[in-house]
């Protein structure tokens, strides 16, 4: 029986780390039409007042994801299936740790201070655009 219970609450966690980024990213992540314009990628940050938030919430949802993984892997017991189980729990846990710091550092660190730096050291006009939007 406890077996059920971790395997439903893995599919929970599964269902909603794969539903909670989707949403985030793709409803309230700011979009820019050319990825190469560095200005118009800062400019969506400046403009966009959840920047963190939304990168909180995509974060959160990894988090789950990996939870799911990690019910999924002790749901699995019998042989060969455990030692693949324990080798798909093993590539989730460092591929999830790659995205959450690559995440993490878009939207909390990294892109809002770039932002800042960026607009220091361009044209005076651009600047001051920018820092009358904030």
């Amino acid at each position: 029986m406890q077996d059920k219970a971790i395997l439903r609450i893995g599919a929970v966690l599964l269902f909603a780390g794969v539903v909670l980024p989707t949403i985030f990213f793709l409803a309230l992540h700011p979009k820019v039409a050319d990825p190469s314009d560095t200005e118009a990628i800062l400019q969506s940050i400046v403009d966009s007042p959840g920047w963190a938030g939304v990168h909180v919430a995509i974060l959160a949802g990894v988090f789950l994801l990996i939870g799911g993984l990690l019910a999924l892997y002790r749901s699995i017991t019998a042989e060969p299936g455990a030692a693949l189980a324990r080798l798909g729990f093993a590539a989730a846990l460092v591929g999830g740790s790659a995205y959450l710091v690559s995440v993490t550092i878009e939207g909390s660190w990294g892109c809002p201070g770039l932002t800042d730096t960026y607009c220091e050291g361009v044209s005076p006009e651009w600047s001051v655009h920018v820092k009358q939007e904030e």
